[in-house]
C-alpha cells in the first residue's frame, strides 16, 4: 500500500516508546489498568491481521471506548490525564490500523484530529505522529472537483462609533519598548493600530493576506480536517452546544467563497470557532503569524500560563454576522489580540468594578457555577438602545458605565489587556473575521 512506509515508522516508534517503562506516557497509560500498554503492544504487532474485525481493532476499539466513557463523564478540568493519553494513544493506533486496512481517509483524519481536539494530543512525539499520519491519509483522499460556490453578498462595513461606551479605548502613536510597556502601559490596556501590516511587528504578518483565500487554507491544511465550534450566539445563553465540524462547513459559514463538506451547512444557527488553539491542530500555519515582543516580557511571572514557553495561542473564526458574541467576561492572562481579517467591536472595564457586572452565580449544582467569571449583563447583543437596560441594571450603569471602554478593531490592529479586565467583543460588518489572540 502507498505510504505504508510511513505508517510502519510511526508505528515502530510508538511501539518503542510504550515499551519504555520510565517514560512518563506509559506510566500514565498502566493507571488505566495494567493490561493497556500490552493490549496497544499487541494491537501494533499484529499490523498483518487486516481484516476489519481483526484482533487488533476490536481491542483499540475497546480502549478508546473506555477512554470516551471517562473523559466524556467528568467535567474536563478534572479527567486524570492518564485518560486523554489513552485517548490519544488509541487514536493513533486506530488510524495505524485505518491506514494498514485501506479505511475511509476522511474517518481517519478525523480520528487524528479529534485527538488534538479532545485530548491535546498530549505524550512525546504524538503530535509529530497525527501530523504525519493526516498528510499519509490525505494523500489517499479523493481530489475535490471544486471548491467555490457564488460570490456571497458583501456586507456593510463597520459603523466605528462608540455604541455601548462613553469613552475609546486609548491608541497610542507608536510602539512602546518592553520597558516602557513594563513601566508605563501594562496595567491599562491600549491598542497598536495596523500592529500586524504596518511594520511595527517585524515582519508583517502573512495571515494578514493568506488567510483570505480559501484555497491557502484548504491547500496547507488539507482535506478532511475537522475543528470544534459553538452553536448559537453566546456561549451564556439557551439553547448553546458545542459539535465538530468539517473545517469547509465553518469555513463556508465564516463567508468563504467556499462549497460546504455538509450539504445544508452553510445555513443555520450560528457557529463559532472560539478560543481553539487552532496552530497546534494545523501547525503548518503557524508561520503566518510573529510573536509580539510583549509577549516575552513577563510582566506577571506568577499568573502567566504553565506551559512549556509560558504562552498560549487561541485562534477565533465566527459566522458572517454579527450575531456572535463573546459576552463580558474575565481572563486570568495578559493577551496580546490580534484582529486579522474582518472588524470586531471590543467592549472593557476594569477588575475593580467586578462587583456590579453581575457575574453568574456560584451554586455547585447550577450550570451557572462554570461561568463565575461571566456577566449577565447582555452588553454588545443586539439592543436597539443601549440605555434602555438602566432600570434592570442600575448599579452597573453607576459604577461600571462611567469607567467602561469601547473600539472597533480593525485588520491588523493589536489589544494588548492585562488580566482580570472585563471584555465582551462582537464581529462587526459581516464577511470574514479571524483574530488571534496570545495569552502571556
Amino acid at each position: 500500500m502507498a505510504d505504508a512506509g510511513d505508517t510502519g515508522a510511526v508505528a515502530s516508534a510508538m511501539s518503542a516508546l510504550l515499551r519504555d517503562d520510565t517514560a512518563r506516557e506509559t506510566q500514565d497509560l498502566h493507571r488505566c489498568g495494567h493490561a493497556t500498554v500490552p493490549l496497544l503492544l499487541v494491537a501494533l504487532g499484529e499490523l498483518s491481521t487486516l481484516p476489519a474485525t481483526s484482533p487488533p481493532r476490536r481491542i483499540v476499539s475497546t480502549l478508546f471506548s473506555l477512554a470516551e466513557e471517562h473523559i466524556s463523564s467528568t467535567p474536563f478540568a478534572s479527567v486524570a490525564r492518564c485518560w486523554l493519553q489513552l485517548y490519544t494513544d488509541a487514536s493513533i493506533v486506530g488510524a495505524i490500523l485505518d491506514l494498514m486496512t485501506a479505511q475511509r481517509p476522511d474517518v481517519t483524519i478525523r480520528r487524528l484530529d479529534m485527538a488534538q481536539i479532545v485530548a491535546g494530543a498530549i505524550g512525546e512525539q504524538r503530535r509529530e505522529w497525527i501530523q504525519r499520519l493526516i498528510r499519509v491519509a490525505q494523500r489517499l483522499s479523493p481530489p475535490r472537483s471544486s471548491r467555490c460556490t457564488a460570490k456571497r453578498r458583501r456586507l456593510s462595513p463597520p459603523d466605528p462609533a462608540l455604541l455601548f461606551a462613553p469613552t475609546p479605548i486609548p491608541t497610542l502613536p507608536s510602539a512602546p519598548s518592553l520597558s516602557s510597556y513594563i513601566k508605563l502601559h501594562k496595567d491599562r490596556p491600549f491598542i497598536l493600530r495596523e500592529y500586524a501590516t504596518s511594520g511595527l511587528s517585524s515582519p508583517s504578518w502573512p495571515a494578514i493576506h493568506r488567510w483570505r483565500s480559501p484555497d491557502y487554507l484548504l491547500d496547507t491544511v488539507g482535506e478532511g480536517r475537522v475543528v470544534p465550534v459553538e452553536i448559537g450566539a453566546a456561549y451564556d445563553q439557551e439553547g448553546w452546544g458545542q459539535r465538530i465540524v468539517p473545517l469547509r462547513d465553518m469555513m463556508a459559514r465564516a463567508g468563504y467563497d467556499v462549497a460546504p463538506e455538509t450539504p445544508g451547512a452553510d445555513s443555520g444557527a450560528p457557529l463559532y470557532l472560539a478560543q481553539h488553539s487552532l496552530l497546534e491542530q494545523f501547525p503548518e500555519l503557524g508561520g503566518d503569524i510573529c510573536m509580539p515582543d510583549y509577549v516575552w516580557s513577563n510582566p506577571a511571572p506568577d499568573r502567566a500560563p504553565a506551559t512549556d514557553d509560558g504562552i498560549i495561542i487561541n485562534v477565533w473564526l465566527g459566522s458572517a454576522s454579527s450575531e456572535v458574541i463573546s459576552p463580558a467576561h474575565t481572563d486570568p492572562y495578559y493577551n496580546c489580540y490580534v484582529q486579522v481579517l474582518g472588524s470586531k467591536r471590543v467592549w472593557l472595564a476594569p477588575p475593580e468594578v467586578g462587583k456590579y457586572m453581575l457575574p453568574h452565580g456560584s451554586n455547585a449544582d447550577s450550570l451557572a457555577s462554570y461561568m463565575t467569571n461571566t456577566s449577565q449583563v447582555p452588553i454588545l447583543r443586539p439592543i436597539n438602545d443601549f440605555q434602555q437596560l438602566r432600570p434592570a441594571y442600575p448599579d452597573f450603569f453607576e459604577h461600571v458605565w462611567p469607567v467602561c471602554l469601547e473600539a472597533v478593531l480593525e485588520p491588523g490592529d493589536l489589544l494588548i489587556m492585562p488580566p482580570g479586565w472585563w471584555h465582551a467583543m462582537r464581529a462587526e460588518g459581516g464577511g470574514v473575521s479571524w483574530s488571534v489572540s496570545i495569552w502571556y
